[in-house]
């Protein structure tokens, strides 16, 4: 019974969320009835956050010759894990040694995946851009 009007009264609570700005719902939950609540931040907002910011939670690194940023590490322990995180490894880049050395895989395995692999690389790259 509960989820038979679910439709509507979703349709409802969004037409009333669209009656104050994201701040002035913070405040009157959070602020004025003490109702456990915050923004649901775009990603520029979360890059942009002052706190996030004082924090080094964005890494900018390189990753052949493009700079990305990074989300920095939850845990903060002086002289440990501080600095930048090494980029991540380029495709394909370590798949010799896995498959090789941690599965076993014959050479002739090995050679039939890469081949497949070679096929998908550059769709797989076109479609990682546009992730970015």
């Amino acid at each position: 019974a509960r989820l038979a009007n679910e439709a509507e009264f979703d349709k409802f609570f969004e037409k009333a969320l669209q009656q104050k700005t994201t701040a002035a719902w913070v405040t009157l939950l959070r602020d004025k009835n003490d109702i456990a609540c915050g923004p649901v931040n775009r990603y520029a907002d979360v890059v942009d956050d002052p706190q996030v910011r004082h924090n080094n939670m964005i890494l900018e690194m390189e990753v052949n010759g493009e700079k990305y940023n990074s989300i920095g590490s939850l845990f903060k322990f002086p002289g440990e894990l501080e600095g930048t995180p090494d980029p991540p490894a380029n495709m394909g880049q370590h798949t010799k040694t896995v498959l090789k050395k941690l599965l076993n895989y014959s050479d002739k395995q090995i050679n039939a995946i890469l081949d497949e692999n070679e096929k998908a690389i550059p769709r797989l790259q076109k479609r990682i851009k546009t992730l970015n």
